[in-house]
This record gives structure tokens, sequence and C-alpha cells, in this order.
């Protein structure tokens, strides 16, 4: 699966993005028998979303793409911050996907002093981790010779 490919790449954990569950369990068992983390995650089979360790959303469709989808819109739709254990991943999946917005109400703002004016003004960060820039530039550097 390309998730674990990538995760293995940034040298990140599964665990901390998908859980391994019981595949009939019910979202009060797996609360139960389960330590859900506070950030999101995943169950792996019949997918459930959990946040702030509670399952908040149980997929009517079975396959995983769509519990993936919904696992990172929310941190697109509520603005929240990437987990640690899985950040380079999703940051990745992020640019990949080019939602990452550069102008906007959900772009990133901090304070500067113009150079041309002298007045302080809010300059957009575009800071993108290391590791993620340069997997995608060698992805973008990459060609196809057998096409």
């Amino acid at each position: 699966m390309v998730l674990q490919l990538l995760l293995a790449h940034f040298k990140e954990n599964l665990d901390g993005l998908v859980l391994q569950a019981d595949e009939f369990a019910t979202p009060s068992d797996i609360q139960q028998s389960l330590h859900l983390p506070e950030s999101q995650s995943l169950s792996n089979r019949r997918w459930m979303l959990s946040m702030e360790g509670h399952v908040v959303c149980e997929g009517a469709q079975p396959n995983f793409v769509s519990g993936l989808a919904a696992l990172f819109s929310t941190f697109y739709n509520f603005n929240l911050q990437y987990q640690e254990v899985a950040a380079c991943t999703l940051e990745f999946e992020l640019c990949f996907l080019d939602i990452n917005p550069e102008r906007g109400s959900k772009a990133k703002k901090r304070k500067v002093t113009s150079k041309k004016t002298g007045h302080v003004v809010h300059k957009k960060n575009s800071t993108i981790n290391t590791h993620v820039s340069s997997l995608l530039r060698k992805l973008a550097d990459f060609e196809w010779d057998f096409v």
C-alpha cells in the first residue's frame, strides 16, 4: 500500500495513523478496548474515524480509501495540526494533492517588515518539511524513459 511506503520512507509508524481492530467491533467496543489517541486515527478493515479519544464516524463504505479521505478531510475542514507521529506523510499528501493553500483564509501568515516600504505586513508561510520537499522534488525530476 502506498500509505505504508510513505510512512516507511519518512520513518514514521503506521500505528500513529491506522489502528488495527476487530473488523466486527462496534464503536463502543473500540473505545473500550483500544487506547484511542487524541489526534485522528483510522481503523483498518471496516473503517471508523476517531478524534479526541472517541469514534466520531463509522464508514458506510467498507473500502479503506474512503476512510483515508475522511481522515484527511478532518485535518483540512477542522484546520487541525497533524500529529507528530505521521506529520511528514500527511504533509506529503497535502502537497502531492496540491491543496496546500498559498492564499486565502487557511494560509498561514506571519508579520514581517517590508523591504520596500518599511511597514509591517502579513506574509504567507510556505515552508514545507525538508524531507517532504526532497521527495516531491525527486518525484518531479523522475523521467519516464520507458513510455
